[in-house]
């Protein structure tokens, strides 16, 4: 895969995750046969003011472009968008509601969904308007990609969706992102949003392109993803992972994620 920076020149990086096998003007449509807005939230789409915003803690929050201040302003997490998946039962996780790249990527240990590595979709497909979030329950010093996927288009790949990324090595930080046709591409990235074990994160998608981030249900980081071409379908969500990069120890603790909810929400 090809990673894709647009303020940053680097060079020689390799990242373990999908590989299309097509370009995307030949991939077959989402299963769906969706239109462009076949969400059933009512996705926002106003265009917000210009001014820069802060959390207080010198985070982006800004409403700007797609970002409006109503779309931010909206409680996180919608009501009704309760716990989908507390695994509470030790084993695989459940094939009713998880499909993964290979069996034995993840498994439920101690009440907490536990992978070395891939990725876990939730098999129910959201609409134009999502939203997501887990606990970051454990990760270990040299957590090289802990993600949240939103808008997944085919269950047979990991790629062809956003990623709200966590990692304590390149792009440290948080990252908002997407995968396209093979290319990982940060969008902003906060390197001051760094993450204790056990904090919850989540993310809202609208069909705009507008992304927000919440740390503990707190407004941390939004930007409009312009380039992501499935902004205004709907999708799979989900977690992905690489616990360690090429420098990383030979056997590191696995990551770690509890307490995963999704859902439709109605926009501003």
């Amino acid at each position: 895969m090809n990673i894709v920076v647009p303020t940053l020149a680097l060079t020689s990086l390799t990242l373990a995750s999908c590989q299309l096998l097509a370009p995307l003007s030949a991939l077959p449509s989402p299963p769906d046969g969706a239109a462009a807005s076949d969400g059933s939230g009512a996705g926002g789409s106003g265009s917000g003011g210009d001014g820069g915003g802060s959390d207080g803690g010198g985070h982006d929050v800004s409403a700007s472009g797609a970002c409006s201040p109503e779309m931010l302003a909206l409680p996180f997490p919608a009501s009704g968008n309760g716990v989908l998946d507390g695994f509470d039962t030790d084993g695989p996780p459940s094939p009713e509601h998880w499909v993964t790249a290979t069996d034995g990527d993840y498994a439920v240990q101690g009440g907490r969904l536990a992978s070395q590595g891939g990725w876990a979709l939730w098999t129910t497909k959201l609409g134009a308007t999502q939203e997501v979030y887990a606990k970051f329950a454990g990760f270990n010093d040299f957590i090289y990609d802990m993600s949240l996927v939103m808008k997944t288009q085919y269950k047979s790949d990991n790629c062809e969706n956003l990623r709200i990324r966590f990692s304590l090595t390149i792009f440290r930080g948080v990252t908002i992102g997407y995968c396209t046709q093979s290319n990982l591409i940060e969008v902003v990235n906060d390197p001051g949003l760094l993450l204790e074990a056990g904090q919850e994160v989540g993310a809202r998608a609208f069909p705009n392109g507008c992304v927000a981030v919440y740390i503990d249900r707190q407004l941390v980081l939004s930007k409009a993803v312009d380039g992501f071409p499935w902004n205004a379908r709907g999708g799979y969500v989900g977690v992905y992972t690489v616990t360690v990069g090429n420098d990383g120890p030979a056997n590191p603790e696995p990551t770690v994620w509890d307490d995963f909810g999704a859902g439709n929400f109605a926009g501003p």
